[in-house]
């Protein structure tokens, strides 16, 4: 009890100074976010890039049909053709390199989740209108996860239309990352590394993920969601290498 009617008053000023403390930080990043994330020139709110760096973006116009490859002609490519994959289509936004490789780096290793919203919101506008509704992101495994403190995927898949069907498929064991690895080690690394988590598989799923290198991860889970049940299968990345 406190007498005379006193106030706890350290506590009281503690609770206004986290208050204060919030509220500038919002401040801070509301500032933030009005300079070019590339350049830092001041952009109107609401704008991430300015439009010249937007227009310099290396955005992806042509590759294969079905798996994107940008060093692919416009009709599928001899590798589809050969080992054809479980998806039908991958929608990429850029070409990874120069300031998307960048942005990618500072987002996913660097945890400047506004990075990658950037690249996603400019993703989602890419997206074609018959998109599969129900979006699963690639999952990270635990030690990953404890790691970086966030699965990007999810991140991305956030600012795409759709639901997200994260506890769909989950990744076990402890494989090398991939991007350390030679394109046939890739596909020998994450070979069984996915197991779904439900019998429950949608018909119509996109799976979600910041790169597609050799595709040998969106393969491999894309196999396993159609041996499941899934029917029609996309893949939407921030872009592909």
């Amino acid at each position: 009890m406190w007498l005379n009617g006193s106030v706890p008053t350290r506590t009281v000023n503690q609770k206004q100074g986290r208050q204060v403390n919030g509220l500038l930080t919002r401040l801070l990043a509301q500032l933030l976010e009005r300079d070019c994330r590339l350049c830092h020139e001041h952009v109107p709110s609401g704008e991430a890039l300015c439009p010249q760096c937007r227009n310099a973006l290396p955005w992806l116009s042509a590759g294969c049909s079905r798996c994107a490859d940008p060093r692919a002609p416009a009709c599928e490519c001899g590798h589809c053709q050969r080992y054809p994959p479980a998806f039908d289509r991958v929608v990429a936004g850029f070409e990874y390199r120069d300031e998307v490789a960048s942005l990618i780096r500072r987002f996913k290793h660097g945890g400047d989740l506004s990075a990658g919203r950037v690249l996603a919101d400019a993703l989602a506008e890419q997206c074609p209108t018959d998109l599969p509704p129900t979006l699963v992101p690639v999952p990270l495994d635990r030690r990953r996860l404890r790691e970086r403190g966030f699965n990007q995927a999810i991140e991305i898949a956030r600012r795409l239309p759709g639901g997200i069907a994260s506890g769909l498929v989950v990744r076990g064991g402890s494989h090398q990352p991939q991007s350390l690895l030679a394109a046939h080690q890739r596909r020998r690394n994450i070979r069984h590394a996915f197991r779904l988590a439900t019998d429950q598989v949608p018909t119509r799923l996109t799976i979600v993920d910041d790169v597609v290198t050799t595709g040998a991860t969106v393969r491999e889970l894309a196999r396993i969601l159609a041996r499941a049940g899934a029917r029609e299968i996309m893949v939407c990345a921030l872009a592909r290498a």
